[in-house]
């Protein structure tokens, strides 16, 4: 009885100053293509270097443009699609 009254407690409170984690990243990267561009490329290589997937979609890449899929772009030829090699 009393466990069960404990496990049945609210036992989150909001936070009014919570700000989400997207909401902060566009915060700081504002309309600054460039810098939304890195930060893109950067997050795609922290994904393949940490983890290392054994697939992706075809055409997927660090370097890949992102845009609507109505518009066709041809991919950069430099574009990584592996993690790095460690030593």
């Amino acid at each position: 009885q009393i466990l069960q009254s404990t496990i049945d407690k609210p036992y989150r409170k909001p936070n009014p100053n919570h700000i989400p984690h997207a909401e902060l990243v566009i915060r700081y990267l504002g309309d600054d293509e460039e810098k939304i561009r890195e930060f893109i490329v950067d997050w795609r290589e922290f994904f393949l270097d940490v983890v290392r997937p054994r697939f992706l979609p075809k055409g997927w890449s660090t370097t890949a443009p992102v845009t609507c899929s109505l518009h066709k772009e041809v991919p950069d030829p430099t574009h990584r699609t592996t993690p790095r090699k460690t030593k």
